[in-house]
Parts: structure tokens; C-alpha cells; sequence
């Protein structure tokens, strides 16, 4: 019997089907794709904002510390002349002015003339005293690493808020608050990051000979610190405010500066309903950009006896007023915020020091000049 050759054992009709996909399961599954990608595109922002959160924490004291080594060894802040007893600058120049911070509130850079803030480029100046010299200090010299460091740009930037300590006693109230030109001076150190979103021009330096020394490429360096490599349209701050007061987030000038909020007299501390914990803290202004920049997650609140509060959450369940937000911090508010004492003590102030950005940290520091 003759059998069948291999080519005969296998007919067209025999031969498994392979069944393709619908156009309809061919979008079903781009749609499923698409959806995953877009969720996985909004978590990494997320994941990478954590990530730099964490990376500034763990880096808060040693920046804090670096900072507040710059600040006691800066000369303009410090400057005592050897031959000329009138020339009177810098924290000497507050300490020496009786009507500085009279009754020991935090001065903060205004228009005044005697500590001013230039919302172009950032620069600070501190107006002497009498026939002393002004002090300026600019960014390049508050910028952590420093600008045109090999091998990383500037990170951190610091800015100073000062009060007086009052060591003369006013006999009619008792309290020590008449000031004295022998007063400690109390600086609170911001430091905050750098805003993430500056855009750095991509192309080569102009200068050739500067190369070797500051780099082949336009660096972040340039554009904070504003050299002749950058055009003035790309000329940017570290911690920059838009207009509203809210931070730019890609340093747009002017410079954010530290701002006022108040605390609200109520809602009282108590334990009743309706009452605040002594962790809690009712915060006023009337900017709503202020109102929210205060309460940020993570926020620093400086009270006016240089306590450090961290903001941890919003409350929305105490009633309070349109002008007022409550917010959890991380530890016991002062005592004399939550019983102020009677007779007012004039050095206590209700108002409470904060940025636009989170800050890294606060770190006060007293120096007696």
C-alpha cells in the first residue's frame, strides 16, 4: 500500500487558523496603554519632588550650618574699624541706632533706607550709622556652594531677618525692653533652595580665556549672579515672586523676600469645640497669596521670641474668619501666644516670619557686635 508523502499529509484546511485583532481590541489596548503612561508621567513628578525634599532635609544641618558660619564671618556684617571710631556699619549700625527695632520686632528688608532689599538681582544693603558706610551684600555671597564652584552650581540661598534683644528695664512697665547701644542683635538665617525651574541658556562661553576657569558652557552661576554671559532677559534670581506674591518658581525677579502674617486672636486655646490645640496656630492676612505661602506643608513660621514652627497640616474644621487659616505645626506654641500676658509685655509681638517657598530651615543666631 502506498502511503502518503509528507506533502500530502498536511491540506490548507488542516493548517491551525491564526485569528488577528479587531481594530476595536487594537484601540482598547492603546487607550489601557495610554492611560498607564499618563499615570506613570504624573507620579514621577511627584516621586522626584519627594526625592529633592527628602535630599534638602537630610542636607539642612550642614547647609544651616555653612550658613551661619558665613553670616559670623562675613566682614561687611561684622566690620569694626581700627582708626575711624565713627565709621559704623553693618550689625553695629542697628545695635548703635536706638530707634532700630525699639521694641525688639524683626526688621525686615523695606524701603526705609536703613536695611533694603533690590528685587532685581537680590542684593542687600544695610545703611550705616552717622558717618559709617553703607554694607551691601550680594547674592554670589549668600549662594550655597558658592557660584562657579567646579563641578556643582549653587543650591541654597540665605537671607537675614534682625531684632533687637533690649537689656534696659522701662521702670514704668518693669519689662526689659528700652533699648541700649550695648543690645545684642538676633539674626534669623533663611535658607532655601534654589528654584528648580531656571532655565539655563545652552551655549558656549563668549570669553574664551574664562574656559578653563569657570567653565566651557553658560552655567546657572552666570544667570544668578547675572555676569556679562547672559542677556538681561535671561538674567535670573534664586528665589523669585510673581506679582501676586506667590513664588515663580523660575526665578523671575523680583526676589521673594521674607513677609509678615499675623496670628489671629481667634479662635482662643482651649479644649472645648471650636478651641485650638496647643499645637495649632490661626494665621491672618489679609493676601490670600500670604495665607497660603504661610500654610505650605513643611513651611517654617518664625515667632517674635525666635521660635521655629513647622507647618504639618491644614484644619479646615475650626470656624474661623475669611482672612484666617489654621494650621498644625510640629510642636507647642509659646506659651505667651496662647496666654498673652497681662500687663502686655511690649517686646511680644503677634506676628509671625515666614518666605514665599518652604525654607530648607531657619537657624537664629545672637551676636553681641
Amino acid at each position: 500500500m502506498k502511503r502518503p508523502s509528507a506533502a500530502m499529509s498536511f491540506l490548507p484546511h488542516d493548517r491551525p487558523q491564526a485569528h488577528a485583532f479587531s481594530l476595536i481590541e487594537v484601540l482598547i489596548a492603546v487607550l489601557v496603554l495610554g492611560l498607564g503612561l499618563l499615570g506613570l508621567a504624573a507620579v514621577f513628578p511627584v516621586v522626584i519632588d519627594a526625592q529633592r525634599t527628602a535630599s534638602d532635609r537630610s542636607q539642612a544641618v550642614s547647609v544651616g550650618d555653612s550658613m551661619v558660619s558665613s553670616v559670623l564671618r562675613h566682614r561687611g556684617l561684622n566690620y569694626v574699624s581700627s582708626t575711624n571710631p565713627s565709621d559704623i556699619r553693618g550689625l553695629r549700625a542697628w545695635q548703635r541706632d536706638l530707634t532700630w527695632s525699639r521694641e525688639s520686632q524683626w526688621m525686615l528688608p523695606d524701603d526705609s533706607g536703613a536695611f533694603t532689599l533690590d528685587g532685581n538681582d537680590g542684593r542687600l544693603t544695610i545703611q550705616g550709622f552717622g558717618s559709617g558706610r553703607d554694607v551691601e551684600i550680594p547674592v554670589a555671597e549668600r549662594l550655597f556652594p558658592a557660584p562657579f564652584t567646579r563641578g556643582v552650581e549653587p543650591r541654597f540661598v540665605w537671607d537675614i531677618v534682625a531684632r533687637r534683644i533690649p537689656q534696659g528695664v522701662n521702670p514704668s512697665t518693669g519689662w526689659q525692653s528700652e533699648p541700649t547701644p550695648s543690645d545684642p542683635i538676633e539674626l534669623a538665617i533663611f535658607v532655601r533652595r534654589v528654584e528648580t525651574g531656571i532655565r539655563v541658556p545652552d551655549r558656549l562661553r563668549s570669553v574664551v580665556a574664562d574656559r578653563a576657569k569657570l567653565g566651557t558652557r553658560v552655567r546657572l552661576s552666570d544667570v544668578l549672579v547675572h555676569t556679562n554671559e547672559v542677556r538681561d532677559v535671561e538674567r535670573r534670581v534664586p528665589v523669585g515672586t510673581r506679582p501676586d506674591g506667590r513664588a515663580a518658581g523660575d526665578g523671575r525677579p523680583g526676589y521673594a523676600q521674607p513677609f509678615e502674617v499675623t496670628i489671629a486672636p481667634t479662635p482662643i486655646y482651649g479644649s472645648s469645640p471650636g478651641q485650638l490645640p496647643e499645637d495649632y496656630l490661626a494665621i491672618r492676612s489679609p493676601t490670600a497669596a500670604f495665607r497660603i505661602a504661610a500654610s505650605q506643608i513643611g513651611q517654617k513660621l518664625l515667632d517674635s521670641r525666635g521660635n521655629v514652627y513647622t507647618v504639618r497640616a491644614i484644619d479646615d474644621s475650626i470656624p474661623a474668619g475669611s482672612d484666617v487659616v489654621i494650621v498644625q505645626v510640629d510642636r507647642p506654641v509659646a506659651s505667651w501666644i496662647r496666654n498673652p500676658p497681662s500687663p502686655r509685655d511690649p517686646t511680644l509681638h503677634d506676628t509671625l516670619i515666614c518666605t514665599p517657598q518652604v525654607a530648607v530651615g531657619i537657624r537664629v543666631v545672637r551676636i553681641t557686635p
